[in-house]
């Protein structure tokens, strides 16, 4: 499991909340089940080394880039439910969603999503690949372009 950091986020709540969480599963899993990706301007290769990627944080996303990033990984992803993470999910059936700051919630997706066998895992890592297709540039920038071109008309 890879679970992204920023230098800025390794003393903020959502770090502290995630690592607690991710201490306590390595412990009972008796190895390191999870890991920290670094901060890395190359965060693509973490999510291709994760079977699953983990986003926990406080602050509701205007969008969440992480998000659709991992996806269109073909990976499993667990997020919060807040900010534009939400409409991501309303698109992808194979986001797990916790309620943000919940670390009841952290713990249970977590729990479920390592649960899941590898087959399950890739399986749904494949759905989130599809839905990822709607947030990218090909699919995004045309309906933008007609928008703007609506918008002069008027």
């Amino acid at each position: 499991l890879g679970a992204p950091t920023s230098p800025m986020h390794r003393d903020h709540g959502d770090f502290v909340l995630a690592k607690t969480a991710a201490d306590r599963i390595n412990r009972e899993a008796g190895r390191e089940a999870i890991r920290f990706a670094p901060f890395d301007q190359n965060i693509i290769r973490w999510f291709d080394a994760a079977d699953i990627v983990l986003s926990a944080t406080l602050i509701a996303e205007p969008f969440g880039c992480s998000i659709v990033e991992a996806m269109s990984r073909g990976r499993l992803v667990i997020a919060p439910r807040a900010g534009g993470i939400v409409d991501i999910a309303a698109k992808s059936p194979a986001l797990y969603l916790y309620e943000t700051g919940s670390a009841l919630g952290l713990a249970h997706a977590l729990g479920k999503a390592m649960s899941l066998s590898e087959g399950e895992r890739k399986r749904l890592g494949e759905l989130n690949r599809r839905s990822a297709e709607n947030f990218s540039v090909e699919k995004i920038v045309p309906q933008l372009e007609a928008f703007y071109d609506e918008v002069v008309r008027r």
